[in-house]
């Protein structure tokens, strides 16, 4: 039953992917992703690798310089 436990708790899901770039539980299928949250321990963020994303320079400003 949705209430203010699942507001926080959806709340913990978008911070985790805005302050990681990844999902907290990332599967191939809904369901297992339903499954992971339900029935794993809580992913630890500062465990997490990065996969490289974001790292490479925005297109429109190729030199790395930004804008100007």
């Amino acid at each position: 039953m949705a209430g203010p436990a699942t507001d926080i708790y959806a709340l913990g899901c978008v911070l985790w992917v805005a302050l990681t770039g990844t999902q907290p539980y990332p599967r191939p299928a809904d369901h297992l992703v339903i499954a992971a949250h339900e029935s794993e321990p809580v992913p630890q963020a500062a465990r997490r690798e990065r996969d490289g994303a974001g790292d490479e320079p925005d297109p429109a400003h190729r030199d790395g310089q930004g804008p100007r």
